[in-house]
């Protein structure tokens, strides 16, 4: 089932080193992602949180004792100090 779209934010704490390859495979079923740091990513997706949990959490690289946290935020909803790439991917026109 699909939402509007929105961001997504996705914050991981891995017992080991992030599975990279894998979590990127998953994410690219989002429109868009953006990675700024080795544990946090942005999406924009349609897609519901629980899909996204489910699909990060059956993933064979993910371990039982890696945890995330996932939320959603609007459009024009977020403030702070980030990377270029990260203002550019948030405003980006979609």
């Amino acid at each position: 089932m699909s939402v509007p779209y929105r961001f997504v934010h996705i914050g991981f704490s891995f017992e080991d080193e992030p599975p990279m390859e894998e979590l990127e495979k998953i994410f690219s079923t989002a429109r868009d992602w953006v990675r700024y740091d080795i544990h946090c990513w942005i999406l924009y997706s349609n897609t519901e949180l629980d899909i996204w949990r489910d699909r990060i959490r059956n993933s064979p690289s993910i371990k039982e004792s890696d945890s995330f946290f996932l939320c959603e935020f609007p459009k024009t909803a977020y403030s702070g100090y980030q990377y270029d790439v990260v203002w550019d991917f948030l405003n980006k026109d979609r």
